[in-house]
């Protein structure tokens, strides 16, 4: 999957952005890669990732760097607990906007995914806090203590009208309309073919007539429409490590359950293996008495009748030689035999 995203990506994107009201957790960096752990009520944790210069998404997998980096360790401390109140497109750049708001004070935050790519951190006024990326000359000023600006294109493909779409052909000096769609209006090369493919022109002409025109800006109207599940291709795309890890937990997770439940399963079988050893020493000396109930019985009744008249001293001594009776436990009531 191509690495830069277009502002046109950015735009279908955001749709799919469910973050409004999440809380920052932590900030992790490595190299040029920035995750955002979020806590987003009803929706649980969730993970911003950026990837410099062009690269953004939003993922439900969790992936962390023991090394956050300079800029992620300053970051976290202005960040933390602070809540994302709303998120934007600045215009139709490629410059993704958050509104952020913590119990001190707002502050903005602003992804530029256009190379170089930078992350900038300002006040409620625009004036920068941190970035990833400082630049001091040239007309954009980007240091501690100056105000945020952003390039603009003259023409804003989410508010274009037909005849200004005619004005941006007429004055264009590309060498065909599919490189002017894609770089004036900044929807890349593959959307304005697209745009070239619904309208049924051919992308290598330079200029268009009136119905041509009429048919492109038709094509146009039709393409913001257009629904996507651009994030869910990106996450399952650039986050493959990470499923990867997580899928690695869970069966993790599942062979410790098994081996529980063997365990469970071997204790119950050796129990049911004890019982019926039990059960069959048992059913042995039931039949062992049974065979010898005569013998046992009389015992018995002859013990019985000597407790009218004797001590169970005198009954041990007089019984220390008999062949089957062993012991007298006086005290448990029991008449130990050798069957």
């Amino acid at each position: 999957m191509n690495q830069e995203l277009s502002s046109l990506d950015l735009y279908y994107l955001l749709k799919e952005f469910e973050l409004v009201n999440g809380k920052i957790d932590k900030v992790f960096q490595k190299d040029n890669t920035y995750v955002f752990q979020l806590h987003v009520p009803s929706k649980g944790k969730k993970y911003l990732r950026i990837i410099l210069p062009s690269l953004i998404y939003v993922s439900n997998y969790k992936e962390t760097f023991e090394d956050s980096g300079k800029f992620g360790l300053n970051i976290r401390k202005h960040l933390r607990n602070s809540r994302i109140r709303k998120i934007e497109q600045r215009e139709f750049e490629r410059i993704i906007q958050l509104t952020l708001e913590n119990k001190e004070r707002v502050m903005n935050l602003y992804i530029e995914l256009f190379k170089p790519g930078n992350i900038i951190l300002t006040d409620d006024k625009n004036k920068i806090i941190m970035a990833t990326t400082y630049k001091g000359f040239g007309s954009r000023m980007i240091r501690p203590g100056a105000v945020y600006e952003y390039p603009k294109r003259n023409y804003n493909f989410l508010k274009l009208k037909e005849t200004e779409l005619n004005e941006l052909i007429k004055k264009s000096e590309k060498a065909s309309i599919v490189i002017t769609l894609a770089t004036e209006l900044g929807l890349g090369g593959k959307y304005a073919e697209e745009l070239c493919e619904v309208a049924k022109i051919d992308k290598n002409k330079k200029t268009l007539d009136k119905k041509e025109i009429t048919n492109l800006f038709k094509a146009t109207e039709k393409l913001k429409k257009v629904k996507k599940t651009l994030n869910k291709e990106l996450d399952e795309h650039h986050t493959e490590k990470s499923k990867t890890k997580i899928k690695q937990e869970k069966e993790s997770k599942f062979d410790k359950k098994r081996k529980q439940l063997e365990s469970i399963i071997k204790q119950q079988e050796n129990k049911i293996k004890g019982l019926q050893i039990s059960i069959t020493e048992n059913q042995k000396k039931a039949e062992l008495i049974y065979e010898k109930y005569v013998i046992v019985n009389k015992l018995l009744e002859d013990l019985k009748r000597a407790r009218e008249k004797m001590s169970w001293k005198e009954i041990k001594d007089k019984l220390k030689d008999h062949k089957i009776v062993k012991d007298i436990k006086e005290n448990e009531k029991k008449l130990v035999l050798e069957l």
